[in-house]
């Protein structure tokens, strides 16, 4: 009997990674995504289920240790370290995120846009630690805020100064980050701001400053929200 545990365990442990994994994955899939940030957020919410698989190789160790089986001792220790590894590493991403709407609401006050009530937010903070990148600017702020409804999206748009919206970004395209152009390739509507000059859709200055691009995708309902800061 003591055999056939010590061989279940082994097999339960080795097995509790992979397992974790794919189901961290199969729920994180069943949620939308429109973007690579809000993917890791659904990953990461279930850094849980990694901690939870834990508890089976931590029982393979223990047995280990009271029955003085070394396999069992050395498999309980990998798998253990395996889960605690990937399930900190999701927690601590985890953090970087938030869903809190009064960033809408921000947002709101400082460009005059009206956000649907029910519409909900991921919001990425760049901020934390030192930053760097392959270009010439340093993310603040990653969002995507989805709307309930694609005729929400569309009211959304009719209710802001079509003029701010472009339907080409090509003029805006080389003053945005590299990564937040080729996330919103398939949008129809961008804008650029610049807070210190309170303007829209102007060329990216060679100064330090603050910038929020949005496009939207109505069909997806969708709109992308990212800050940035020229180095």
């Amino acid at each position: 009997m003591k055999k056939f545990l010590s061989v279940l365990l082994v097999i339960l442990s080795a097995a509790s990674f992979i397992v974790s994994f794919a189901l961290i994955v199969m729920l994180s899939d069943r949620s939308p995504t429109a973007s690579a940030s809000e993917a890791m957020y659904h990953t990461a919410r279930f850094a849980w289920l990694a901690f939870l698989f834990m508890l089976i190789p931590l029982g393979c160790l223990a047995f280990g240790i009271g029955l003085k089986i070394k396999k069992n001792l050395v498999i309980g220790i990998v798998f253990s370290a395996l889960l605690l590894i990937y399930g900190g590493l999701l927690s601590v991403s985890l953090t970087q995120y938030s869903t809190d709407a009064e960033y809408l609401d921000g947002l709101k006050t400082e460009l005059g846009i009206a956000f649907p009530e029910d519409m909900t937010v991921i919001t990425q903070d760049w901020t934390g630690g030192k930053q760097t990148s392959s270009d010439e600017y340093l993310l603040r702020y990653d969002s995507v805020a989805r709307f309930a409804s694609p005729s929400d999206a569309e009211a959304f748009l009719e209710g802001m100064d079509t003029e701010a919206w472009l339907t080409d970004k090509a003029s805006i395209t080389e003053g945005i980050p590299t990564i937040t152009a080729l996330q919103t390739n398939d949008c129809e509507y961008f804008l650029l701001y610049c807070y210190e000059t309170d303007s829209f859709n102007e060329a990216v200055s060679e100064a330090q400053y603050n910038y929020i691009y949005m496009a939207l995708d109505t069909e997806e309902s969708v709109l992308f929200i990212t800050e940035f800061t020229h180095k």
